[in-house]
């Protein structure tokens, strides 16, 4: 059986088992609000987020000359402002790999997809795999290897565009090939290892999986079995929807550019947010401001980097992980995950939570597959101080919310939850009581925003004010009801679907 009847074999099995037991959104077993209270919510919360954006824009134009931040170079002389320095147009140099990134980095990338290969096949052992692609991993984050990039490239550093690109490229890149390397040893555990190198592992299917040029740079993210998968199908007919459906996406991604360019020139959150003595000087509302239009720009920039491999990708019928979802429309970390960076999570899911037990042999396999995955986060994304606390925060956010999705499912807890309260009063209990997780997912954004010195400044000024916690309540609670009544309205309309 060759790949592509197996991979089929494969799909046809999932697509029964999840027929046989179709999933019924928990958002469609929660009450609804009566309609005046809904819209207050809705209507509060959209209030709320208007005056962040008009506190963050206030401050741009109060504090931002006294920043001390590197990120601010001058606008488009028709707007006649200062904007930040934003390089989402810097996927395009993918065209051009080795001019890019210097015959010596593509070297350097070959040589470990080899060491890689080599250690996959000799071994077949996942442990293998981990322990090279981890030491490798790490030594990514090395201040010597960072020194060795710099001078393989010719980079210089007040222009650091281009080592970004590149250590951003690699890092991706460490993901791919230890996603490939775990898939051939799959194969070969079942005795299929000679026939896997001919039929989709050989070192050639490495490079042109680790080589595709959509998503080399920039992602997204996406495991070798969907990309084995969709390269082996046979081609289908161009349609009137999909050349429809790729100039919407065209539309919607120069649309996004467009209002990134515009923003920037009048909301100066990164330079704020780069240094802490002007961040500590911020009202408490512009501080909040700050950091939310922070994670709002860092969404909309993955927009537009996710969107255009999007796009390139279809023209080869690939389909890639989805674009993140907004943020403001989420406030449990389980979603967070689930919906932002879709291809890092799925291939956690895969190489990571599942093998180790995931959700389906108890709390305690539940609780040690995440912490292992949070461990692969903090080593992937750079190992600082600021990392660490967002880390852990993150770590202990969707700890809390196993435990407290294993308590909802106690039978005596759901009968005494049905005997007290109505649907409509269990959802508003259930709002109430996921603050403090919602409240904790904000600030650790925020230190992954501005870095450890910034979560400080927010915590005593916000979560240390006694008189504004009624405030900040409110703000919460209001997101969320907003949040379940958004997330109910799109599974009612995926059902009439």
């Amino acid at each position: 059986m060759g790949v592509l009847e197996k991979t089929e074999e494969y799909m046809e099995k999932e697509t029964v088992k999840q027929s046989s037991h179709p999933r019924v959104s928990p958002y469609l077993q929660m009450g609804r609000l009566p309609r005046l209270e809904a819209w207050f919510n809705i209507i509060a919360w959209s209030g709320f987020v208007a005056y962040f954006c008009y506190s963050t824009y206030w401050a741009s134009q109060e504090y931002v000359l006294k920043t001390r931040s590197p990120y601010l170079v001058p606008g488009y002389s028709f707007l006649g402002r200062i904007r930040y320095r934003f390089y989402i147009l810097a996927q395009y140099g993918a065209v051009i790999v080795l001019y890019l990134m210097g015959y010596m980095a593509v070297l350097f990338l070959t040589v470990q997809c080899l060491v890689m290969f080599l250690v996959a096949t000799v071994f077949r052992s996942a442990l293998a795999v981990w322990a090279a692609s981890g030491g490798f991993l790490v030594f990514l984050n090395t201040n010597r290897f960072i020194e060795y990039l710099i001078n393989i490239s010719g980079m210089s550093i007040d222009e650091p565009t281009q080592y970004y690109l590149i250590l951003y490229a690699l890092m991706t890149t460490n993901i791919r090939y230890t996603s490939f390397c775990l898939e051939q040893c799959k194969w070969g555990s079942e005795g299929k290892g000679e026939k896997a190198r001919r039929r989709g592992f050989s070192f050639i299917d490495m490079l042109v999986y680790i080589f595709y040029l959509p998503v080399l740079f920039t992602g997204p993210l996406m495991t070798y079995d969907q990309f084995l998968l969709q390269t082996t199908l046979p081609r289908q007919p161009w349609t009137k929807s999909k050349v429809v459906n790729i100039v919407k996406d065209s539309l919607r991604v120069a649309f996004w550019i467009l209002f990134i360019e515009i923003t920037l020139h009048y909301f100066y959150f990164s330079a704020l947010m780069s240094d802490p003595e002007v961040m500590d000087r911020l009202p408490r509302w512009a501080l909040v401001g700050v950091g939310y239009c922070c994670g709002q720009f860092i969404m909309i920039k993955y927009v537009v980097i996710f969107g255009l491999p999007i796009i390139m990708t279809k023209f080869d019928q690939i389909k890639l992980a989805d674009r993140p979802k907004c943020l403001s429309r989420i406030y449990l970390y389980s979603e967070i995950w689930k919906n932002f960076d879709v291809g890092l999570y799925r291939f956690m899911k895969r190489h990571i939570y599942v093998p180790v037990g995931g959700s389906r042999h108890g709390l305690l396999r539940q609780i040690i597959a995440s912490f292992l995955c949070f461990v692969f986060i903090f080593v992937w994304h750079g190992m600082n101080y600021g990392i660490l606390i967002w880390t852990i925060l993150n770590y202990l956010g969707i700890l809390l919310e196993a435990m407290a999705s294993q308590v909802s499912t106690i039978p005596s807890v759901k009968a005494f939850e049905r005997r007290l309260l109505s649907p409509t009063n269990s959802r508003r209990m259930r709002a109430f009581v996921t603050i403090p997780s919602f409240a904790m997912s904000i600030f650790s954004g925020f230190v992954f925003f501005g870095g450890a010195e910034v979560g400080p400044i927010y915590y005593n000024k916000i979560a240390c004010y006694g008189p504004g916690i009624v405030a900040v309540i409110v703000v919460l609670y209001t997101s969320i009801q907003s949040s379940i009544e958004i997330a109910i309205f799109e599974a009612e309309k995926m059902k009439q679907n």
